[in-house]
C-alpha cells in the first residue's frame, strides 16, 4: 500500500484521475468561453454593420444625431466598435449604459442606479471606458438624459450560462486540489515480503512496530521543516509519485471542444451553419440568424435610443423613429438581384431607396429622387385608375415624392 493514500486518502491512480478530470474540464471550459466571444461577435457585428436610420415626417434624416449613431459616437471611438461593445454588454450583462456627454455618446462600465419605481431613476458615480481608457463623471444624470438598453435573458442563454459558472467553480476547486498536490511531496512506499518493521525503544530494545505506526513517524520526517533523515529498514523503498494525464487525446479534446461550441450556438440561437460557416447556397440560416438571434437584441436597442433619444410626444404626433435597420446586414448581389430590384422601381420606389436599401450611396437628385410607376393600382374607392393590375411603359405616372430626399439639419426630439 503507498504512503501517499495513508497520508491523503488517495491513490497514485486516483490522483491521476483527478488530473485528467482537471484538464478535460480546463478544456470544456477554455471551449466554452471561446464559443461564446465567438457567439458574442456574430451578433455584435450583424448590430455594428447594421445602419442605425432616423426617420421623420419627411422621410430618413442625416444630421448630428445620424453621424455620431453611425460613424463616430464619441471622438475616441467608432460606430463599428461602439455598437459591437453594446451588443456584447447586452448578451453577457444583460444591460447596457450608454451616457451623452457633450453631444458625443459612450459605454458606462458601472454606475449606481436609484431605486426609484414611479419617478424617473436617478445614475450616478458613472464611469465611462472609451478605447481602453476609463474615466468617472461626476454628474448625475436622469433616466431621460441616459440610453439604458436592457435586454431580458432567455432561458436558454441563461441556463448555459449557469452552466459556464458551475463548470469554472469545479475547475477552480479541481486546480486547487491539483496545485495542493503538485506541490506536496508525495511518495509511496514498496515493502518487500520478508520487510521487518522496528523501533529502538529508550532502554536500547527493538520493538516491532505496525504499518500504521512506521507510517506516521515517516509522515512526521515528510511533512516537519528540518532537514532529517530516515534509516529505512532492509526490503523498505520511498518512491516519488508523478501525476500524469494520458487519458487525454487529441480525439477527446476535439469532441469536448466540438460539444461546448454547438451547445453555445443553440443557447445564443446561433444556427449551428453560421457558426461553423457551412451556409449552403439555399439554407435559411442567415434569416434565422438575423430573426431569433439579432432581432432581439436589435428590438433592445431600438426601445431604448427611441425612448431617450425621440420621446412619446415625437414618436406619436411626428411619427418620428429611430431605428436598427437590418436589411443592411444581409449581402446582397445587386446583378443577381436586378430583376427583382427593377420591380421594385415599377412598384413605385425611388432608386434613392433602392440604393439605401442595398448599400449604395444616395445621390439625392431630382431623378433619382421621382417615383416611375409602372403598374395602375386601384384604390378601394376606384379614384386612382382601373380596378385591374395591369403594367404599361407608356402609361408610367412619374410622380416626385412630396419632400423626397434627406432632411437636412434636423435633430431627433
Amino acid at each position: 500500500m503507498g504512503l501517499f493514500k495513508w497520508l491523503f486518502g488517495t491513490s497514485e491512480e486516483d490522483m491521476t484521475d483527478v488530473t485528467d478530470i482537471l484538464l478535460e474540464q480546463m478544456q470544456q471550459l477554455n471551449a466554452s468561453k471561446f464559443a461564446i466571444q465567438k457567439c458574442v461577435g456574430i451578433i455584435g457585428n450583424a448590430i455594428a454593420k447594421s445602419e442605425i436610420i432616423i426617420q421623420g415626417k419627411q422621410g430618413l434624416r442625416y444630421d448630428e444625431n445620424y453621424y455620431r449613431l453611425n460613424i463616430a459616437p464619441n471622438e475616441n471611438e467608432r460606430g463599428t466598435e461602439f455598437w459591437s461593445r453594446v451588443a456584447g454588454k447586452l448578451l453577457i450583462e444583460q444591460q447596457c449604459l450608454i451616457v451623452p456627454v457633450k453631444d458625443m455618446y459612450f459605454i458606462a462600465d458601472s454606475w449606481t442606479e436609484s431605486n426609484d419605481v414611479i419617478k424617473p431613476r436617478e445614475y450616478s458615480n458613472v464611469q465611462i471606458s472609451c478605447a481602453g481608457k476609463t474615466q468617472t463623471l461626476h454628474k448625475r444624470f436622469r433616466a431621460g438624459d441616459v440610453i439604458h438598453v436592457r435586454l431580458p435573458m432567455g432561458r436558454k442563454r441563461l441556463e448555459y450560462l449557469r452552466q459556464v459558472s458551475n463548470l469554472y467553480d469545479k475547475t477552480v476547486t479541481a486546480a486547487y486540489n491539483i496545485y495542493r498536490m503538485a506541490y506536496t511531496p508525495k511518495w509511496g512506499v514498496r515493502l518487500e515480503s520478508n520487510a521487518r518493521l522496528v523501533e529502538q525503544t529508550a532502554d536500547g530494545k527493538q520493538k516491532v512496530i505496525t504499518g500504521t505506526e512506521y507510517m506516521a513517524k515517516i509522515q512526521k520526517i515528510l511533512t516537519s521543516d528540518d532537514i532529517m533523515l530516515a534509516l529505512l529498514p532492509a526490503g523498505i523503498t520511498l518512491e516519488q509519485i508523478q501525476a500524469d494525464a494520458a487519458g487525454v487525446t487529441a480525439e477527446s479534446l476535439d469532441k469536448t471542444i466540438r460539444a461546448a461550441e454547438e451547445a453555445c450556438a443553440r443557447a445564443f440561437d446561433v444556427p449551428t451553419s453560421v457558426y461553423f460557416g457551412t451556409i449552403q447556397d439555399k439554407s435559411d440560416a442567415t434569416n434565422e440568424l438575423i430573426t431569433y438571434a439579432v432581432g432581439p437584441v436589435a428590438e433592445a436597442i431600438n426601445d431604448a435610443l427611441n425612448a431617450s433619444l425621440v420621446g412619446m410626444d415625437d414618436y406619436v404626433s411626428k411619427n418620428e423613429r429611430v431605428m436598427v435597420f437590418l436589411a443592411r446586414f444581409k449581402h446582397i448581389d445587386i446583378i443577381d438581384a436586378a430583376d427583382k430590384l427593377s420591380k421594385m422601381r415599377g412598384d413605385g420606389w425611388t432608386l434613392d431607396e433602392i440604393f439605401h436599401l442595398i448599400g449604395y450611396p444616395e445621390m439625392h437628385t431630382e431623378f433619382t429622387t421621382t417615383r416611375a410607376l409602372t403598374k395602375n393600382y386601384a384604390t378601394p374607392d376606384g379614384s386612382e385608375g382601373s380596378a385591374g393590375s395591369s403594367e404599361s411603359g407608356s402609361g408610367a405616372s412619374n410622380r416626385k415624392t412630396p419632400g423626397a430626399g434627406p432632411e437636412k439639419g434636423a435633430k431627433t426630439g
